[in-house]
This record gives structure tokens, sequence and C-alpha cells, in this order.
């Protein structure tokens, strides 16, 4: 079987994970990695790696520009990049395409995408700060800015929840992230 792996993780756990598990498949299947950014070193996992460039600004927290920068055009260039590998996984004719999560929002943009077989692996249950109840009345200082964040957490919410949509599976890492998962997005796992 001819598998595509596609992932936007920073170097963590999960990243780990989506190695380990990709080093099994191998044994007895091709197993082709789509990234973000170089990760060197993690070639031995895969047969082949795909490595796509993806400069993203760094916000500390004080300047706004970039901070309205990431939220707009960045994402939106994320979108682009992901419709671009996207469809050159489907030109590649793979079986599954095994997609995890993203750092820039939880399920990436690559499930929007016509491919048969997208498969989301859920390391975490959710894209926490815009999910949970108990974190969306965090405020901050200031009226627009405060009127600011709840409008991004909307966004970023529903820009997740219309890609989750689309994976044809998901798998949960445990029988809790299944249940929170269900709950969450109303689709099983």
């Amino acid at each position: 079987m001819k598998i595509a792996v596609y992932h936007e993780l920073p170097k963590g756990g999960a990243r780990g994970s989506v190695n380990e598990i990709s080093l099994n498949l191998k044994k007895r299947h091709t197993v082709d990695l789509y990234t973000l950014g170089i990760h060197r070193g993690e070639e031995k996992y895969y047969s082949h790696t795909y490595s796509y460039k993806f400069i993203e600004k760094k916000w500390k927290g004080k300047n706004w520009r970039v901070r309205i920068y990431k939220d707009t055009i960045e994402l939106l260039k994320l979108y682009i990049l992901n419709k671009k590998i996207a469809s050159t996984i489907r030109n590649r004719h793979y079986d599954i395409v095994f997609v995890h999560a993203s750092k820039y929002i939880e399920a990436p943009f690559l499930l929007r995408f016509e491919n048969k077989n997208k498969v989301f692996y859920l390391h975490d249950p959710y894209y926490r700060y815009v999910y949970e109840k108990e974190l969306r009345g965090i405020v901050r200082s200031g009226f627009s800015r405060n009127l600011y964040e709840k409008c991004m957490r909307v966004i970023k919410k529903n820009l997740d929840y219309q890609n989750i949509k689309k994976a044809d599976t998901v798998i949960a890492n445990s029988k809790f992230s299944k249940r929170l998962f269900e709950r969450t997005y109303r689709k099983k796992a």
C-alpha cells in the first residue's frame, strides 16, 4: 500500500509518535512524508520525504501588526500551500493520506481538498483555547484587543471544524480523546 503522511507538527512527542507509527508502517508499505520545513534526521522513518518551505512570522505578544498578519495572510498562505500539497498527493495516487495535527490550526487545511481515504490521527482532543469554555472567557486588556481575540477564536474554531468534517476517518489515541472529540465535533472517531 502507498501511504502519504502529512503533518505541521513542531518537535516533540506528537511528531515522535508520527515517526514511530510511520517506521512501523514502512516495514510493509511505502510511506512518504509531506511536511513544512526541514526535518533533518527523520528520513529513516519514511520511504521518501517531501518538505515544503513555509516561513512564519514570529509573534512575541507586543506587535499587533504581526499578529494580524499571522491571523490573516499567514493562514491564507498556509491554505494555498496545503492545496498545492494535496494536489501533489492526489497526483501520486496514494491509497491513504494519514494526516496529523497542525501547529497553526488543529486540523490542517489539507483535509479540505480532494483525496481518497483521508485519515486524521488525533493526538490531542481538540484546539483547547478555541473550544474550552474555561479558556473562552479570558479577558485581554482593552476593548478592541478583547473583541479581536474573541473574533479570531470564532474564525479559527470554524476553520478547524470545517477541516475536520472533511476527514474520512478519525483515529484517536485514547478512549478519553475519542469521547472528547465526538462530543466536540459531533463526528465518530
